[in-house]
């Protein structure tokens, strides 16, 4: 168990002799996900943890197969779905209060 990262309970099995890794619901290989996500974060650290390890190919919950080049696009489209996300990072993005937005604040 490498932790909780896109669902309660994930889990993977790593055959080092064949280098092949199962991340069931951790990886999806051309598709995107419609799961809920419970901590991007820990998600995140984990795929990196993964991402050490000498694997050859990922096998995802659903999808094909994907190798090195996969996996590693799968992971920084996370990152940017993380990004995207940051409250923070979309301040300087936010677009200019519209006449809802001022009519809820006069309200």
């Amino acid at each position: 168990n490498l932790g909780q990262g896109s669902m309660e309970g994930d889990a993977a099995v790593y055959m080092p002799q064949e280098k092949v890794m199962f991340l069931g619901d951790l990886y999806d290989n051309s598709l995107i996900s419609r799961r809920p996500i419970n901590d991007l974060s820990a998600w995140l650290k984990i795929l990196a943890q993964v991402d050490t390890m000498d694997v050859l190919s990922y096998v995802p919950g659903e999808g094909p197969p994907g190798d090195k080049d996969d996996f590693e696009d799968f992971r920084q489209f996370l990152e940017w779905i993380q990004g995207t996300l940051d409250p923070s990072s979309m301040l300087d993005t936010l677009p200019p209060p519209g006449r809802v937005a001022r009519r809820a604040v006069a309200q």
